[in-house]
């Protein structure tokens, strides 16, 4: 009954190649580098307690460098408090802070966590390279491009609410599935709870294929400008 109530465990994976991730999910094939940092299980075997923080030693996707690359977890009375911080090559930063409504729990009820209010994450992306994207989206390759992201997602797990700015400044892609060149594409967007706004959108394309994009034909340069609301 003792080892049930009074539960305390240390987990400290020492340099673990972040491509043994990939048993748990799926990870780029060009991500490098090693897990440093630790984690506290206590509290009991009903409750577990845990809190704990990581980073990555020697972190690249391809040739960009993750410096610094760091997430930390901390439980509190409204759920976890959680702080991730990414750098891309010395210029670009992502970062995100916040509380998520999970207590962890063995006879937890998966539709109450999923329901319960008190998500609230704050989020700041500057200068993030396209390629970062990309290389966890299979179908898009050859990326290039800035984007600026910013935002907040409020609400529940199940029912969240994001209020989120977007823009893409000098992108460019391929997509496997129109086998088209995306090439100077400048995005401004909005997304909330009701609607995705795009606020502008020009790209030129170029491609041997014949492919459609917004009712135009790809199979010489083409100049796409929109404006609209889905």
């Amino acid at each position: 009954e003792r080892l049930l109530s009074d539960l305390s465990l240390d987990v400290v994976p020492l340099q673990l190649p972040l491509a043994s991730l990939s048993v748990f999910a799926p990870i780029p094939e060009d991500l490098h580098g090693s897990l440093l940092g630790g984690f506290h299980l206590g509290g009991s075997l009903e409750k577990p307690e845990i809190a704990g923080g990581l980073m990555v030693i020697d972190g690249r996707l391809g040739d960009l460098t993750l410096s610094p690359a760091s997430a930390s977890l901390i439980p509190g009375p409204e759920g976890f408090a959680v702080d991730v911080d990414v750098g891309f090559g010395g210029e670009g930063r992502a970062h995100v802070t916040g509380t998520v409504p999970v207590e962890a729990s063995l006879d937890a009820d998966v539709d109450a966590i999923l329901a319960r209010e008190g998500l609230d994450l704050h989020f700041e992306g500057s200068s993030v390279p396209l390629s970062v994207i990309a290389a966890f989206v299979p179908s898009m390759t050859d990326a290039a491009g800035i984007l600026h992201i910013g935002g907040d997602i409020t609400g529940s797990l199940g029912t969240p609410v994001p209020r989120v700015d977007l823009t893409l400044t000098d992108g460019a892609f391929t997509l496997w599935s129109t086998n088209v060149r995306y090439e100077g594409v400048h995005l401004g967007a909005h997304l909330d709870a009701e609607a995705l706004t795009v606020l502008e959108l020009t790209m030129t394309t170029s491609s041997a294929a014949r492919a459609g994009v917004r009712g135009l034909t790809a199979g010489s340069r083409s100049q796409v400008t929109g404006r609209g609301r889905v």
